[in-house]
């Protein structure tokens, strides 16, 4: 009786051993294929690195045709669509190193897998993707980056290899608007690039990235103007192309799908970046520039975009200022708005909080410029020095630097005290600042050095240092977020040339305007 006994417990044990074996032997057939789909998409995409390669060509080859696209697609209305512009598969300069990454279309419905690899876009893409197709996204990177030029989209129909972004409209949550907004200002910067005569790598780039961003929208990115080589031609086909052709088409698109807010982002990115476009240093201002004025300040409030980001670029236009300064800050309003999306507009609506911050970090950087040029004019700045410490170990994480030159020398005289501001221990507070408390913080700790730069470089002349110094406030204080009474009233004296000792005075009234400001924010009111 014994035996039948120990084959029957034998047999229910191996039953269960098969079902656990089961799955485990199915996820290494999977992972099997997963494999080799990577490896056969790697020779392919590894092509884009050799010397010499023609991406253009290379690109064409992944071209989908009508039949291909609506094969990988469930929505036979959105697989008739337009591809729209197809980017040119470009690695950067110095980008020589490949990664891939695929994923099934059930894991990019269900985030399992490497789905956490595709852009939110493409993800929300998948309930349009037909099952039984994986897809891969590809990255090429400078050795040892973190990041680099990145496409997705490729996919394999029928043995061959296409690159495919999905069109159709598609929410992509928390992405739109910062989304909306690099879809605007990259479809400008590749409009102007294009009326200027640039070809091949910075064009395709660019274009790769509003192709992102578009994607995230689950927008049809346009064909973009087609340049004749007649630069006045070009510029006016890309200035038609934005104001009354893909503009208000995207413009209307955004609006429908992800809300006027968006909208409003788009056109604030578009109508910003003409600037660097239309603007002629020395002429009058045209309708046209009035037309963008309007619409820069209609959409950047509406979109509540604080206007410390978009009014210098205003402003600047204003004074006729050089067309190199007005193109350079269309990039760096580009640049600090998708910051601020990025953290879902929290710089833009301080709290008490974070305004205190912020204002520890200004009265820190004004004791910390203080003590330097005391002690170069030989005082002792100890007092300064220990309540600029107390601040510094909570806002910056560290203590003050030691008070010396780039040489390693004590400052002992006006030339290694603004060393210090500019160069060494300023900086490197500003630079500590900026990692631990963010870069809002970093400003105001600037605008405070800067500010007391003024009572030794500035002798009743608007001169070209004077100038310098009064655009680096001015660029401090906006981005601080501080209120302007703190540092624009100075500003407007220095700017009419009126004589060092009313400037003066207006620092120590606004030294202690700040500290009233500070006292009543804090909440126990010391």
């Amino acid at each position: 009786m014994t035996t039948p006994t120990r084959t029957a417990a034998s047999v229910s044990l191996l039953a269960v051993l098969m079902a656990l074996a089961a799955p485990a032997a199915a996820q290494k057939q999977a992972r099997a294929a997963h494999d080799r789909l990577l490896a056969e998409a790697r020779v392919v995409v590894a092509r884009f690195l050799a010397p010499g390669a023609d991406h253009d060509e290379l690109s064409r080859e992944l071209r989908p045709s009508a039949a291909e696209r609506a094969s990988v697609l469930v929505d036979t209305a959105v697989s008739a669509e337009p591809a729209g512009a197809m980017p040119v598969v470009r690695p950067a300069p110095g980008e020589t190193s490949l990664r891939l990454w695929a994923a099934t279309v059930d894991e990019l419905r269900a985030g399992t897998g490497d789905a956490a690899r595709f852009s939110p876009g493409f993800r929300a893409c998948a309930s349009r993707l037909a099952p039984g197709f994986s897809w891969v996204r590809f990255e090429f990177a400078a050795p040892g980056s973190a990041s680099g030029t990145a496409y997705e989209g490729l996919v394999r129909v029928a043995g061959r290899w296409c690159l495919i972004p999905p069109a159709g409209p598609v929410r992509a949550a928390a992405a739109e608007p910062r989304a909306a907004f690099e879809l605007g200002h990259q479809l400008v910067l590749a409009s102007v690039l294009i009326a200027n005569g640039a070809r091949g790598g910075p064009v395709d780039r660019v274009v790769g990235r509003a192709a992102g961003a578009a994607a995230e929208l689950g927008v049809t990115l346009p064909e973009f103007c087609r340049p004749t080589g007649d630069r006045v031609d070009d510029a006016v086909a890309c200035l038609r192309f934005v104001l009354d052709g893909a503009g208000p088409v995207l413009r209307r698109t955004i609006a429908r799908d992800h809300g006027e807010r968006c909208a409003q982002l788009f056109e604030l990115a578009t109508h910003s970046g003409l600037y660097a476009l239309i603007y002629v240093q020395g002429s009058e201002r045209s309708d046209l520039e009035d037309r963008l004025r309007r619409m820069v300040e209609s959409a950047g409030a509406a979109a509540g975009v604080p206007e410390r980001l978009w009014r210098p670029l205003l402003d600047a236009a204003e004074r006729d200022e050089t067309y190199e300064r007005v193109r350079d800050l269309t990039l760096e309003l580009g640049s600090e708005v998708g910051g601020w999306l990025q953290e879902d507009g929290r710089a833009g609506r301080p709290d008490d909080a974070t305004l205190v911050v912020r204002g520890a970090a200004w009265k820190m950087g004004t004791d910390v410029a203080l003590a330097a040029l005391l002690a170069g004019r030989g005082g002792d700045p100890s007092s300064l020095l220990e309540r600029a410490g107390r601040v510094a170990r909570i806002v910056a994480g560290s203590e003050v630097p030691e008070l010396v030159d780039q040489h390693g020398k004590s400052v002992t005289d006006l030339a290694r005290a603004l060393n210090y501001v500019l160069a060494t221990g300023g900086r490197e507070l500003g630079e500590r600042i900026a990692a631990r408390a963010g870069v809002e913080a970093a400003a105001a700790f600037e605008l405070g050095t800067r500010m007391q730069l003024l009572l030794v470089l500035y002798a009743g002349e608007f001169t070209d240092t004077a100038r310098a110094i009064h655009s680096a406030c001015e660029r401090a204080g906006l981005r601080s977020g501080l209120p302007e009474d703190l540092w624009r009233p100075a500003l407007a004296l220095v700017a009419a040339e009126r004589p060092a000792s009313e400037v003066n005075a207006e620092l120590r009234a606004i030294h202690e305007r700040g500290e009233r400001w500070f006292a009543d924010l804090r909440p126990t009111g010391r």
